[in-house]
């Protein structure tokens, strides 16, 4: 088994305290993100994981404290993609979206197998070897 890499990363997106927003970043091992860009208009965002020195806690940890820094009507959106580097069978992704109110939304790689069945009515869910 070859080494496992993880690669994480947020949106940008507009919080109501930009110190608290770099406090909670240190205080969760990740790497910090400006929007340097005009398109970016002076929002945050954050890499968790880099596959090489950045690996922060997982997002499960800090989601609430992150969701009460959020400005009104902003989303944080985190992709991850996880895999060992020597076997592309087990290529994992997810994504997490988190809004103020705490409320979120999770997509699964996996979750095209539901789609597929529901919209073709085609039984494609991996086997316990794939």
């Amino acid at each position: 088994m070859g080494n496992f890499i993880e690669k994480s990363r947020s949106n940008y997106f507009r919080v109501t305290d930009v110190e608290e927003f770099k406090l909670l970043c240190k205080d969760n091992g990740l790497q910090p993100l400006t929007g340097e860009t005009p398109n970016k208009r002076g929002e945050v965002g954050f890499i968790l994981a880099d596959g090489k020195g950045v690996q922060g806690r997982s997002i499960h940890e800090f989601k609430r404290e992150l969701a009460l820094l959020l400005d009104h009507g902003e989303v944080c959106v985190v992709r991850t993609l996880s895999y060992d580097e020597d076997n592309v069978e087990e290529i994992q992704g997810r994504t997490i979206a988190i809004r103020k109110d705490g409320r979120e939304l999770i997509v699964d790689l996996d979750d095209i197998y539901h789609r597929i069945n529901a919209k073709w009515h085609l039984d494609t869910s991996p086997t316990e070897e794939e």
